[in-house]
């Protein structure tokens, strides 16, 4: 029951190396810090779906299913039935400024097949109406559905996702539209043999963006499509396991002009469980680069050690592709990444710590960095982690994060601090369930000269103007679910200190700045109901 309530009202958090950096309460925009870089020019899945990371970066803006399957991937799971099953829910919620989020879903399962429907709409205005369309139009729709079927070795199934994002969006001179039209399909076929495993996929992926925002470089539509078709190949060799993967991409952008660029890869994995190396091919352009991956993980009784280093290559964003430089940029750029962990898993309490680091010496930012940056190729970040359900009916996580401020991926945080609780509880004979979650954020050592472009979805160097530093800001959020049998009411406060101060009228607020070129996030109060059905 507890793992329903998380999934249901996003109490999990992402993987330890992923924070969300949300613009607004309602999750329309935002970005992720991964591993203390912003996290862009990425491929990502979920459900199945590859998600063209050019000018999709955010997987909460396409609601709850979207993002549980980002943080999760469970897409290569079959979980058979012995009968037919039919497994639903609806999620309605309603909140300040005209937050209105509507979710269903309906899960079809039997022994052999399995299907799901999925639809998500959100509309909202934000504090300053900045996200108000002109319209009836939500701000996002987002429509899913898979299918999946099994019979003896073969597994094989379909899915189809289509997300329309039709959203104001703050701008400095006028009020600007965001207007994304995203479908994307994935098929994929699996075999199962004596001692061979072999999967092929076929992606595809077509968006259509237009903004008139004067951070866009483009003011016409622009049209992404792209293709991926992968191999797969799984063995053993004695008692390891040998991973061989084939994938050959295609991407053309039409803008002012059509550009197309095309890659492989071929990569062999072998290792066991936690630890292995991978050896790899990146194909762009007649020229050829190596790749390299290696991960040791060892247990040692309570104890968890991790080591990862990675050496990969990826195809340079189309905006610096299509953007005039002079001498023109490589299409391929490396990123260099070395990350490790140690973990203690106690009786009833968990002590870790994570150090990241990523060095990106591409020539690419000597040509757009602004002089009085101070550059550096390196970004690093160190993450305590402290959690303990010592205290009976209550559960104590700590996080503190230490990153490199300056520099284009950094975000322009330094410094964060997060305490959250929770609790559950019986009542009326144990008949009601009772969730209350807590959490205070602080954030410091913040500035404002590097951050992210949010409509070119590129690391940005801000002019001169947004030189200083910025004020640090402090959240308390809250919530409390109440469950009788599958009905389920929550209840959501974010920005506590905000509400407070602005329901005895006082003349101090807590307003803060998350991103320089946002409007700034204040306070949210959220109702949601959810209904889950089966049969």
């Amino acid at each position: 029951m507890k793992i329903v309530l998380s999934i249901l009202f996003g109490t999990v958090a992402l993987a330890e190396s992923f924070q969300v950096i949300p613009f607004d309460w309602s999750g329309q925009f935002g970005y992720i810090n991964d591993g203390g870089a912003i996290f862009w020019n990425s491929d990502w899945r979920s459900n199945r779906l590859l998600f063209d990371g050019t000018w999709a970066i955010y997987p909460r803006m396409y609601g709850s299913e979207i993002e549980d399957g980002f943080k999760f991937d469970n897409s290569n799971t079959f979980n058979g039935k012995d009968s037919v099953s039919i497994d639903s829910y609806f999620k309605y919620d309603q909140g300040d400024y005209l937050l209105d989020r509507f979710s269903f879903t309906v899960n079809y399962g039997m022994q052999e097949r399995r299907a799901k429907l999925h639809a998500f709409k959100r509309t909202y205005a934000g504090s300053f109406n900045q996200y108000s369309n002109a319209s009836l139009q939500p701000q996002q729709q987002s429509y899913l559905f898979t299918y999946e079927s099994s019979k003896g070795r073969d597994d094989g199934g379909f899915s189809l996702g289509h997300f329309n994002t039709y959203s104001g969006f703050p701008d400095s001179t006028v009020a600007s539209i965001i207007d994304s039209r995203i479908t994307t399909s994935n098929i994929f076929w699996k075999r199962k043999g004596e001692r061979l495993i072999t999967i092929f996929m076929i992606d595809h992926f077509l968006q259509r963006y237009e903004t008139d925002h004067s951070l866009s470089f483009f003011s016409n539509s622009r049209y992404l499509t792209r293709s991926r078709y992968q191999f797969e190949a799984l063995f053993p060799i004695y008692d390891y396991d040998a991973t061989l993967h084939f994938s050959n991409n295609i991407r053309s952008i039409k803008t002012n002009k059509l550009t197309i660029t095309q890659w492989n890869n071929c990569l062999l994995k072998f290792g066991k469980d936690h630890t292995n190396i991978s050896l790899g091919l990146f194909h762009i352009e007649d020229q050829f680069y190596i790749e390299q991956n290696l991960n040791f993980g060892k247990t040692i009784g309570q104890i968890t050690a991790d080591i990862n280093y990675n050496l990969d290559y990826r195809p340079v964003h189309p905006y610096f592709m299509i953007k005039t430089f002079e001498p023109p940029i490589e299409n391929s750029v490396l990123l260099k990444s070395v990350s490790g962990s140690l973990a203690i898993n106690l009786s009833k309490s968990k002590i870790s710590s994570t150090l990241s680091h990523l060095i990106d010496e591409n020539e690419l930012w000597d040509l757009i960095k602004d002089d009085s940056l101070a550059y550096d190729a390196c970004y690093r970040m160190i993450d305590f982690y402290y959690q303990t359900n010592i205290i009976p009916f209550l559960d104590v996580e700590m996080n503190y994060i230490v990153q490199k401020r300056a520099g284009v991926y950094s975000g322009g945080i330094g410094k964060w601090f997060e305490l959250k609780f929770k609790s559950n509880f019986n009542i009326f004979n144990e008949n009601m369930l009772i969730d209350i979650n807590g959490e205070i954020k602080h954030l410091r050592d913040r500035i404002a000269k590097s951050n992210l472009n949010p409509i070119e979805m590129v690391p940005n160097v801000n002019p001169k103007s947004y030189d200083g530093s910025l004020e640090p800001i402090n959240i308390i959020n809250a919530s409390i679910t109440a469950q009788v049998s599958k009905f389920i009411i929550s209840y959501e406060w974010y920005n506590i200190s905000e509400l407070v101060f602005s329901s005895i009228g006082s003349e101090k607020n807590n307003y803060f700045t998350i991103h320089p070129d946002m409007t700034d996030l204040g306070r949210q109060v959220n109702l949601s109901i959810t209904w889950l059905f089966q049969d």
